[in-house]
């Protein structure tokens, strides 16, 4: 046997009621899709953490800063080598051609 609602205000509650429970269903379902795909993104995301230390490990980047600070030493004490050889290579073409002048002019004078 069927019950047929008579009040109206009954019918109204009970298809308010329908309509919460189908919007709590859609609810629930969106829920599980956003789960779902959070889910995922954190798996490729922790893929590519993990990835990035296995670089980060095989790079060795404490020896590569010694390196780099070595290399940086070298560099600035070969500038200072190299300033230095242009001041004795000057001294030196300066106080041959000094030299040479002189003796050009003893020889033209003999």
């Amino acid at each position: 046997m069927q019950r047929t609602i008579q009040n109206p205000t009954l019918m109204s509650d009970h298809d308010l009621i329908i309509r919460i429970d189908t919007k709590l269903s859609d609810l629930i379902s969106d829920v599980g899709e956003l789960k779902d795909v959070t889910s995922e993104r954190i798996t490729k995301l922790d893929m590519r953490v993990r990835a990035l230390e296995k670089l980060s490990d095989e790079s060795e980047p404490q020896k590569n800063i010694e390196k780099i600070n070595l290399l940086y030493q070298w560099m600035i004490e070969s500038k200072v080598s190299v300033r230095w050889m242009i001041i004795i290579a000057s001294i030196i073409g300066s106080a041959f051609s000094f030299a040479v002048n002189i003796g050009v002019k003893y020889w033209l004078k003999i």
